[in-house]
């Protein structure tokens, strides 16, 4: 809620509105995964309801993330492939609604290939930004290992590969902090080269006062 306020009033920085989309399908997958928390909330929800949920909500943080990270690193990264990536999100997101419990978990499989695939263009894409310098970069990578680490453990996990603890929420945590941390730094950047211009502006108008007076 708070970005999304952010993205009302300066609607030119959509990164905002794409962490806060991609923050709410997290907050839906960790509802319904693990403890399934959602059943405390609501529970006469039929599982299948809750998984489907849990899958869908997946598909889309991935899309929406992607056009996160083309709006904090545009330069480097290919808005084509951003579209191409999300149109297969929701695709697996509309087959999820209408597809038996069987073929949900052989899209969730193909989804696991595909995300491994991605993960390899977005570290791609923040070794650009890191030889680039580009502003922001150090703080992205800290956030994304931490939280890729976590759904590759959560992914095991649900495939029984191996026998941890659901880790989704807490990487989910760093990567918001972390990210919050980014997107305030350049606003606070913004803030500060709009505050140095009227400063500017103001000691230009001092001097044409002073000018004309000596006139």
């Amino acid at each position: 809620i708070y970005h999304i306020c952010f993205f009302i009033f300066r609607r030119s920085d959509k990164s905002t509105l794409f962490f806060s989309l991609g923050c709410f399908f997290m907050c839906i997958y960790t509802l319904n995964s693990g403890e399934i928390i959602i059943f405390d909330i609501f529970p006469n929800l039929h599982w299948c309801l809750s998984a489907k949920l849990m899958f869908i909500s997946t598909y889309m943080s991935l899309g929406i993330f992607g056009y996160f990270m083309y709006y904090i690193f545009s330069k480097e990264t290919n808005i084509i492939l951003v579209h191409l990536n999300n149109i297969f999100c929701i695709t697996c997101s509309i087959i999820t609604i209408f597809a038996p419990m069987t073929f949900m978990i052989f899209i969730m499989q193909v989804f696991c290939v595909f995300l491994g695939i991605w993960t390899i263009y977005f570290s791609k894409i923040i070794t650009k930004a890191l030889i680039n310098k580009t502003e922001g970069a150090i703080i992205y990578v800290i956030g994304s290992t931490i939280f890729l680490i976590t759904i590759a453990n959560d992914i095991m996990v649900g495939f029984n590969i191996i026998h941890t603890d659901f880790l989704i929420p807490f990487g989910l945590l760093g990567f918001i902090f972390t990210q919050a941390i980014l997107i305030s730094k350049r606003f606070s950047k913004a803030y500060t080269m709009v505050e140095n211009l009227s400063i500017d502006l103001e000691n230009k108008n001092v001097e044409l006062f002073d000018l004309n007076q000596n006139l």
